[in-house]
């Protein structure tokens, strides 16, 4: 797709590029459902592969009787199949093969000023269009709920009630991911299609996300100057210990309350939400070096990190 020519002679160019999106809001399209799993107005969702589509998990108010209309007009039944709340991703199972599977392109290429469409299903089965540029792209950043995603596409405004679940698709026509509200406030993200394949295979097959747990309440503190002055240390604040789960990770590791966490295999814990990124899916059950000051000594403990119980943050 390529941006009209300004001028006098831009009118067959102008019209060219809107039927050109046009085409390309069909041809995504061809793989966005109208979610109804809420009160008021459907959330919009992909096809991921004949009978799965993905959603974003804020969208979702019940976990049953939740039906799917498909882009042929069919409704469907849909089963919730598992829930990511740190991607805001949910997957579910669908009655129907009704769609074509949505092929996401590399989202790495994406750039700030990047011209991008979403698109949705309304309730009556209609197909909506709501464009934009990227505000901010690029890196890895980390969701309110602490999980890490990549690359960062952020949009330059939100999104319209019904379109988070929704494709995002650049200029060229290719769905980069699926758009969301719930997890950048004020301004709509894009959950990359390589972390949306990801994040349902391992929903599909588990039904939920593994995630480490550590066992420990902790807030953040302020280390003072003449205590990192004489244990040399280059951190400025560490997480202090206020609780441990009674036979949970941290105190089987005889980690203790008022210990000051400065470090998980050498990465510096400065906020709670650095531990929440430290305990990721592939440390469940592996031990970590964890750096601490107890009783104004720095000292280290090994933690084997287990599955965070359901409920448990």
């Amino acid at each position: 797709m390529t941006v009209p020519n300004q001028g006098p002679s831009s009118a067959p160019s102008l019209a060219a590029f809107s039927d050109e999106l046009a085409a390309v809001v069909e041809r995504i399209g061809a793989s966005v459902v109208a979610l109804q799993a809420r009160r008021s107005y459907p959330s919009s969702g992909v096809v991921l592969q004949s009978g799965v589509v993905a959603t974003a998990a804020h969208t979702l108010r019940r976990d049953d009787g939740i039906s799917a209309l498909m882009p042929d007009g069919s409704i469907a039944a849909a089963a919730l199949a598992g829930v990511d709340p740190g991607t805001d991703i949910a997957i579910l199972r669908v009655e129907s093969s009704a769609g074509a599977p949505a092929e996401f392109a590399d989202a790495a290429a994406v750039r700030a000023g990047n011209y991008v469409v979403a698109v949705a299903r309304d309730a009556d089965g209609t197909l909506a269009a709501s464009a934009g540029i990227v505000a901010r792209a690029g890196g890895e950043w980390r969701t309110w709920r602490g999980a890490r995603v990549e690359p960062r596409i952020q949009l330059d405004g939100g999104l319209w009630s019904g379109f988070s679940g929704g494709p995002v698709a650049d200029a060229r026509g290719r769905a980069i991911g699926i758009g969301t509200s719930g997890l950048s406030r004020g301004r709509a993200v894009v959950i990359p299609g390589a972390v949306v394949k990801r994040v349902s295979e391992m929903l599909l097959a588990r039904g939920r996300i593994a995630r480490a747990w550590i066992g420990a309440a902790v807030q953040s503190v302020e280390l003072p100057p003449a205590l990192r002055s004489r244990l040399g240390l280059s951190n400025t604040q560490g997480l202090i210990v206020l609780s441990t789960v009674p036979q949970g990770p941290a105190e089987a590791a005889g980690v203790m309350l008022g210990d000051i966490l400065l470090a998980v295999d050498g990465e510096a814990l400065a906020a709670v939400e650095d531990l929440t990124a430290a305990l990721t899916p592939e440390r469940v059950g592996k031990a970590v070096k964890v750096s601490l000051i107890r009783g104004g000594e720095l000292i280290s403990a090994e933690v084997t990190l287990g599955e965070r119980p359901h409920g448990r943050c």
